[in-house]
């Protein structure tokens, strides 16, 4: 292992659930004090069965969402704060190209638990709170140095304490090696490179044929408009916030500075906005953060997670990520199904705050099985929620499928097709990832969107995720009753056509086929319309 610089990854993400208190789980020491109640976005649990979480008395919204016109926000208590980066401290293993921070350690404590007494759980080694999540009671503690497997012990040793909900170690990553983050796009559409459209033209002038619009019945969906619509969020490389055709706003005014016009971001974005027109789409540029430093080219679990945190709480409830990993060795797996296995527990205690949301993830275009796409992909029942001692601190040893299914409920796996063959057949793309991982499928194929000074076409998951993550958005915003189970199941019971893996070479066992979305259908299952 080389220790090298720290930059910022991006291995998003992950998230969290729902409420009430179980025999076998940890109580706060302050019964008296209230406890988040079970909210619709989670299958309702059993009376016998409830789930104990962190007390939330903090304010709903901790993180002010800003357009690049408005002042930057007063800084709050409540605000979700990282530690900075040390590199001497970024321990990195080459061939793997990942790694972790030697001198933190990360715990969710109860809400009763002073930082005085979290830091007497290390005598002798000046530990001091240098980052935190107020609302999860999520502390990031420097510590003295020590290896991976050291961390990994006193990890597990913090969760025999009643006090201590989750611990982990913060986790460092390449964004440029072979597992690396990526954009997941296909340069252009075949026979359209470079070719920007309609530079200068204004919105109505842009045409209104596009296929995909009749594949999902866009404009038949747009008879339904809702009044108004549920918040969205994209995470992506960077938007264009002047682009005449967009409505977007920056998740803070530090995000904003940082934040640069880029082609993918602003493609992906325009995409939400033709099925939510005039709808504000929050974005965050996962790419640049805070702390970053320039020589280095790894990120931290924290920032990502930070991330994800920060949209939740901001009351996204559809959060689009055209973004994944390439992970085609099976000894670079494992650090990937770690990563999202912490963010995993990260999305079931976002639950039981009340929380209810859809994470959007493009499925790939390496021709992979999609559990090797990273991020929220690489999660399966087991290592959802992390190991044993996981589940027993946690409390959910007893219910854990239960509680593992909150977790999955929140997440939409999107994999990409073309227009229909001669014989009729909608294939997948073929560089698109498959498998049984898969919620549902959309186009991909020379989608048109505004790019940095204009449109221009592209195609792969990166364009079909934020088709379906924006049909939801406007499936939620017709039915704010609706849970994100509910919309889940929803997507695959109105679909009327599929897609066919039509791949030469595809192991015939691996060659299935994939419900297509069709928002007109789905809109009319919403409103119980025919």
């Amino acid at each position: 292992m080389t220790r090298k610089i720290l930059s910022i990854l991006i291995l998003c993400l992950v998230l969290f659930s729902s409420a009430c208190a179980s025999p076998g789980v940890k109580e706060p020491d302050k019964p008296s004090e209230p406890t988040v109640p079970a909210t619709p976005a989670s299958t309702p649990m059993s009376d016998t069965q409830p789930t104990s979480v962190p007390e939330t008395q903090a304010p709903s919204n901790e993180t002010e969402v800003v357009t690049p016109t408005q002042t930057e926000p007063a800084v709050t208590q409540n605000e979700n704060t990282v530690h900075p980066i040390e590199e001497e401290h970024v321990v990195i293993d080459n061939e793997k190209e990942d790694g972790y921070i030697d001198n933190i350690i990360v715990v969710i404590v109860r809400h009763d638990v002073e930082d005085e007494e979290i830091l007497s759980w290390f005598p002798g080694e000046d530990a001091s709170i240098v980052g935190r999540f107020p609302r999860l009671y999520q502390r990031q503690v420097r510590i003295k140095p020590r290896n991976r497997q050291e961390l990994e012990v006193l990890a597990n040793e913090l969760m025999a304490k009643d006090q201590v909900l989750y611990a982990h170690l913060n986790l460092a990553g390449s964004t440029v090696g072979a597992n690396s983050l990526a954009r997941q796009s296909q340069a252009k559409a075949p026979g359209n490179e470079g070719d920007v459209t309609w530079q200068d033209a204004p919105s109505q002038q842009k045409p209104e044929n596009e296929w995909w619009y009749e594949v999902i019945k866009l404009k038949e969906a747009h008879a339904y408009m809702p009044k108004e619509f549920v918040k969205v969020a994209v995470v992506d490389d960077g938007f264009d916030t002047t682009h005449p055709d967009l409505n977007l706003a920056y998740i803070s005014k530090e995000q904003e500075s940082m934040s640069s016009p880029q082609e993918h971001g602003t493609h992906v974005a325009g995409i939400l906005q033709q099925i939510m027109p005039g709808a504000q789409i929050t974005v965050l540029d996962s790419y640049r953060y805070p702390g970053k430093v320039e020589m280095g080219q790894y990120a931290t679990q924290c920032h990502h997670l930070k991330f994800l945190v920060d949209l939740v709480e901001a009351d996204m409830k559809v959060i689009n990520y055209s973004m994944g990993s390439d992970i085609p060795l099976d000894a670079n797996i494992a650090w990937d199904v770690e990563s999202s296995s912490i963010f995993s527990v990260y999305i079931w205690l976002l639950k039981q705050l009340g929380k209810d949301f859809i994470l959007v993830q493009s499925a790939g275009n390496s021709g992979l099985d999609v559990y090797r796409n990273g991020y929220f992909s690489t999660l399966n029942a087991e290592n959802c929620l992390g190991s044993e001692v996981v589940h027993k601190s946690l409390g959910v040893s007893d219910r854990l499928e239960l509680a593992q299914k909150e977790v999955f409920d929140s997440i939409v796996l999107v994999v990409a097709f073309e227009e229909k063959t001669r014989e009729g057949k909608y294939p997948l793309i073929r560089s698109s990832n498959y498998g049984e991982g898969v919620t549902i499928v959309a186009p991909g194929y020379e989608i048109r969107s505004t790019v940095p000074g204009g449109y221009d076409v592209m195609g792969g998951t990166s364009q079909s995720a934020p088709i379906v993550a924006g049909g939801l958005g406007f499936l939620w915003s017709l039915d704010k009753t609706l849970t994100s189970d509910q919309l889940k199941q929803i997507l695959i019971k109105t679909s009327t056509e599929v897609a066919y893996d039509l791949v030469e070479g595809r192991p015939a066992d691996k060659r299935q086929t994939y419900p297509i979305f069709n928002l007109l259908e789905a809109v009319k299952f919403v409103l119980k319309d025919g």
